[in-house]
């Protein structure tokens, strides 16, 4: 299920994503109809941080199940060159988690 595959994937994307990267997530699920208008002028508003925009962000799309869960999982591994980063930055924390040694 999507829905569960993001929320596994929650804690790597919020330390992972950046700025730009989010909102061009914002932009695409609202695009896709997967928030509206006002989810997203919430996501932006109500949070100062990048991390906690994005945990708000999976928030959102968790609850409403593995549809929308499936569309926001698309557009972080789509190859769109942002949203390869946030890719990229997920399977190398999966891969090599950091140690707080190194």
């Amino acid at each position: 299920m999507a829905d569960k595959r993001l929320k596994e994937e929650r804690r790597t994307f919020i330390s992972s994503v950046s700025e730009d990267t989010l909102h061009n997530l914002l932009d695409d699920v609202l695009t896709e109809e997967v928030l509206n208008q006002e989810e997203v002028e919430r996501v932006k508003k109500k949070n100062a941080t990048t991390k906690d925009k994005a945990c708000d962000l999976i928030d959102l799309i968790i609850p409403k199940g593995s549809c929308a869960s499936q569309k926001l999982i698309d557009y972080i591994f789509s190859p769109n060159e942002q949203e390869t980063k946030v890719f990229t930055l997920i399977i190398d924390e999966c891969v090599f988690p950091s140690s707080p040694f190194i």
